[in-house]
């Protein structure tokens, strides 16, 4: 059985939060960056504590960002909505059907007709 691996890594900003996707990246890329360690972890008796430190090489790891949305990503979809950079959260484009009005800055929607731009009447 393996040991037991701790990372450490950089702490967001007071009262903030990384960007998941930001924090897998950055993981992602030391773990590629040091599998020699990361099997020979594996291969370590139980009850045993190995210490991974992200922070000693964060100029050569991918940013991480703050998160500031809860929401989907195009990356990883599958995972629902997760905290989000502006990087990482997915760009949509609303594409409406002729006729229906979307809502303005404190404005209601209303059906075509109904709202005095035009529609069938």
């Amino acid at each position: 059985m393996p040991a037991t691996v701790l990372y450490k890594g950089p702490k967001p900003p007071l009262g903030e939060k990384w960007c998941f996707l930001c924090v897998a990246f950055m993981k992602a890329q030391y773990n590629d960056r040091h599998q020699e360690d990361i099997d020979r972890a594996n291969n370590t008796p139980d009850g045993e504590v190995i210490h991974f430190d992200l922070t000693a090489e964060l100029s050569e790891l991918p940013p991480l960002e703050v998160a500031v949305t809860l929401g989907l990503s195009g990356v990883l979809p599958q995972a629902g909505a997760l905290e989000l950079c502006w990087s990482h959260a997915t760009a949509v484009k609303l594409q409406t059907p002729s006729g229906i009005h979307l809502p303005g800055p404190g404005g209601m929607a209303l059906p075509p007709g109904m709202n005095g731009m035009g529609g069938p009447r």
